[in-house]
């Protein structure tokens, strides 16, 4: 079996769907935050992101760990310099794969990354423009009060 079919699809959609259950929990803080709690927000953007990362760099551990458990141990069996020579093969292409799993990962987190960065310029956007209103409330009721006491 290949590098690709043991290891790479099942991290990929392994990621694929870890980064979907980051950016719905993240993006469900972001909507269904207190307005004047952004702190607790960013504690949980952090919490979710630093999982997502450490579940990622778990399951990645994980296929170094099977790739090293292939070695052959036993240097006196007659197959040994066969079995190590194709252990060596294995070794090469896991490591072709591990290459291109590591830049599609990178990809996936500058994604995500991207995703964050989107949702906390929306609530700084937000907080400006619920402020802003708060504001116009406020001056408007100034003047109310203002205009009736005259």
């Amino acid at each position: 079996m290949s590098f690709q079919d043991t290891h790479e699809k099942p991290l990929r959609t392994f990621i694929e769907t870890r980064a979907r259950t980051l950016q719905n929990t993240i993006e469900t803080a972001a909507q269904n935050r207190d307005a004047n709690n952004v702190v607790e927000l960013e504690k949980q953007i952090d919490r979710e992101s630093d999982r997502f990362v450490e579940d990622v760099t778990a399951r990645v551990n994980g296929i170094r760990d099977q790739i090293k458990a292939r070695r052959p141990t036993d240097d006196r069996s007659p197959d040994y310099a066969e079995r190590m020579n194709q252990y060596k093969q294995y070794v090469s292409l896991s490591s072709t794969g591990i290459n291109q799993v590591t830049t599609w990962v990178n990809r996936i987190f500058k994604k995500i990354i991207d995703v964050i960065k989107n949702i906390v310029e929306w609530i700084n956007d937000m907080a400006r423009t619920i402020i802003g209103i708060l504001e116009l409330i406020r001056n408007s009721f100034n003047e109310f009060i203002t205009s009736f006491l005259k």
